[in-house]
């Protein structure tokens, strides 16, 4: 399928995006990119030279939707050959309503974030540069934001499928903790990493950001996995907190098993 890639005006939804400016070198996945939740708040910049070129496919998508503010490459394919593809990114990002921008020097962008830091930016059509640069500086930083209760599900869910794909291979692990209960906790987590805990054997429960140590302990697991998550770190006192409360009761449990035994 052959599409006329669009200008740097015309890519992506039509709107202005706000948020923290970071870069990715990854030659491909950027569709897992895209939809990884720990990029929300933020506009992705691509060094590899052109993206698009495969498409988009709902299988692999790491979430069920993108939470990042925008996506920067240097060139949008204007060919999208895949066999698997079913629709081409500048229509994902439109549907999804994420912004995007092309035509950039990504590589000098990413060469100026390395040496200044992460910082925040917009992109928008609006061809008024001192206007823009004012509701940038006027937009919240990233410190103090706490999105993972943005993007952490709301209710716990089991999770029991694990590589469905055709064209994903076995795993050579699977099987090895067959029976071994594990809680995830999520504050952002890619279905790949859950996934990934199913296929090596683990019965996986996924918990919200939230969830209390009673919860995750009440479902009694014999693993407990912790996933990034987006936003600013210092601002999840709750998820501190709790991670220490079920720490704590971890531990006498298992000094007073041991103390039992002895």
């Amino acid at each position: 399928m052959k599409t006329a890639a669009p200008s740097a005006a015309d890519f992506g939804a039509q709107q202005k995006g706000f948020g923290e400016v970071v870069f990715n070198t990854a030659l491909s996945g950027y569709q897992e990119i895209i939809t990884d939740p720990s990029y929300a708040g933020q506009i992705v910049t691509m060094t590899a030279t052109q993206i698009g070129n495969y498409g988009i496919n709902l299988e692999d998508d790491e979430a069920d939707k993108p939470w990042l503010s925008g996506f920067v490459c240097r060139e949008l394919s204007g060919i999208v050959s895949n066999h698997r593809s079913q629709r081409t990114l500048d229509d994902y990002l439109r549907a999804c309503g994420v912004p995007g921008i092309d035509g950039l020097d990504t590589r000098a962008l990413t060469l100026h974030l390395r040496k200044h830091g992460a910082m925040r930016g917009v992109i928008a059509a609006e061809q008024d540069a001192d206007a823009l640069l004012k509701e940038v500086k006027a937009s919240p930083t990233m410190e103090g934001q706490d999105l993972v209760k943005v993007v952490s599900n709301h209710e716990p869910y089991d999770l029991n499928s694990g590589y469905d794909s055709p064209f994903a291979e076995d795993s050579v692990l699977t099987g090895s903790g067959r029976g071994l209960k594990c809680a995830a906790i999520d504050y952002g987590a890619k279905k790949n990493i859950l996934r990934c805990l199913v296929q090596v054997g683990f019965k996986v429960r996924v918990f919200c950001a939230t969830a209390t140590a009673e919860e995750i302990l009440a479902w009694g697991p014999d693993a407990v996995f912790l996933s990034n998550g987006p936003g600013d770190p210092a601002a999840l006192d709750y998820a501190i907190r709790e991670i220490k409360n079920w720490l704590r009761r971890s531990c006498r449990s298992s000094a007073s098993a041991s103390a039992t035994s002895c």
